[in-house]
């Protein structure tokens, strides 16, 4: 078996050192991983819809010296010690010496970073006949075909890894679909199968909550899918979150109001994003702090207010207890009165006083009224100037005036830290399309620059 010099591979002829190949043999080595974007001289968007790697050259010589019988398949273990691991074969044996090229699926799934050392060693899985997936979005089960589109997706795979996330672009969108069982002939209880050039059994499962992984050190953690105008209770222990995802197809004909109130105990502070999957108080795009029942409105012409996925986290804060999340669609044309605004008629805002505690102007009449009940029952912030009922000045601060550190090991305010993360952090990511997918990094790394 020798390289092509077109960069391929030319298959064994019948004369091949490979006519009786050796079954019971096996390879390991490691190599430094990239994903495909590091690759610069060739643009390979098809990397990512497959479960195969490009390996160098010196790989295919150990397997043609080890009389190896072809496809060969690996097991990638993250080093040293790396608990998750998925299977791959090999798309193409041209990448440069100690360097291999993988999907970035799997650097996501082995939570690796450029240039990470991994350990590769050969497996003989047992042939596949049955898979269970379960897609990432409600939108799979709106397509026409599914199950023509999986048959012809999965042929690009030559192993199903238990946890291993499924990419199948189709009609400018990806669609991304987890392993949650597979079977073999045998019937046995495996993590992995063998799927190449043969048919399977595939079964899909709703989309009744999407799992993503937390990052290194965290345990995986689950978002519920929230339905329009439908209530999704959750019980919590203090300081403890819970996290949901919805979807807007059409920013321009409805605005998204994400509200939660307590039902019993708690007190449920909302966070909202795009980019960050389980968003907090220190990684957020929109919030909404204050006591007892909130919400958050996401609308035009906030440019982070787009078509797509959004994540949710709901906080109970301080308070063990149960809160009930509800996402709902507004018409455009809907105009709601902000809490905390009063809005005032000409004459009143000619002939009122401004109010020495919460600098707002009230009408003459009912002056002396208003400032006995504003000290009595509000507060004014000393840091920010921010007017509050005096029960929630102690959150205020703990959650608005408190450092918090970034990655990166810079410590911010609040609100210091959001803009920080998205615009000055040296970690913050970065987009980069490449084919018809589109990579997030961090922009420390070499190749942006």
């Amino acid at each position: 078996i020798l390289p092509a010099c077109c960069g391929g591979i030319i298959w064994p002829s019948f004369h091949s050192p490979l006519q009786n190949p050796d079954y019971n043999a096996s390879l390991s080595f490691a190599l430094k991983c990239f994903s495909p974007i590091m690759d610069q001289e060739t643009a390979r968007p098809n990397l990512e819809a497959n479960n195969k790697i490009i390996c160098p050259q010196d790989v295919l010589e150990k397997i043609v010296s080890s009389r190896m019988p072809f496809p060969v398949t690996f097991k990638m273990t993250a080093a040293p010690g790396g608990g998750s691991c998925t299977h791959v074969g090999v798309l193409e044996f041209t990448a440069p010496p100690g360097v291999a090229y993988i999907p970035f699926w799997i650097m996501n799934k082995l939570e690796l970073e450029e240039g990470a050392v991994v350990n590769f060693e050969t497996a003989r899985l047992p042939l596949g006949t049955g898979a269970v997936l379960q897609p990432h979005t409600p939108n799979w089960d709106k397509l026409p075909d599914t199950r023509s589109i999986l048959e012809e997706h999965l042929r690009s795979h030559q192993a199903l890894t238990v946890g291993d996330t499924i990419l199948i672009p189709h009609r400018g969108a990806i669609f991304e679909l987890s392993v949650v069982t597979v079977s073999c002939e045998s019937g046995a209880d495996v993590p992995a199968i063998a799927v190449a050039d043969r048919d399977i059994s595939v079964t899909v499962l709703p989309c009744s909550a999407l799992r993503s992984s937390g990052g290194p050190g965290r345990t995986a953690v689950v978002h519920h899918n929230l339905q329009w105008d439908v209530p999704e209770e959750a019980t919590v222990e203090a300081d403890e979150y819970r996290f949901f995802t919805f979807v807007v197809d059409d920013v321009l004909s409805c605005r998204v109001q994400v509200a939660a109130s307590p039902v019993t105990g708690s007190d449920p502070d909302v966070y909202v994003s795009r980019d960050v999957e389980c968003p907090t108080h220190v990684n957020f795009t929109w919030s909404a702090q204050d006591a007892g029942a909130v919400r958050v409105t996401l609308e035009q012409p906030d440019p982070d207010y787009v078509s797509g996925r959004y994540f949710v986290g709901v906080r109970s804060y301080g308070h063990a207890g149960t809160f009930a999340v509800t996402v709902t669609r507004l018409p455009v044309s809907f105009a709601e009165e902000e809490a905390g605004g009063h809005m005032l008629s000409g004459q009143q805002a000619s002939d009122g006083v401004i109010c020495d505690n919460c600098k707002q102007r009230v009408p003459a009449a009912s002056a002396a009224t208003h400032l006995a009940s504003c000290h009595r029952y509000s507060v004014r912030c000393g840091a920010c100037g921010c007017v509050m009922q005096r029960a929630q000045l102690e959150k205020h601060r703990a959650l608005q005036h408190t450092k918090f550190a970034c990655d990166c090991g810079e410590a911010f305010e609040q609100a210091e830290l959001i803009i920080h993360r998205r615009e000055e952090c040296r970690l913050r990511l970065v987009q980069v399309s490449r084919g018809f997918l589109t990579y997030m990094f961090p922009d420390t790394v070499p190749v942006l620059r």
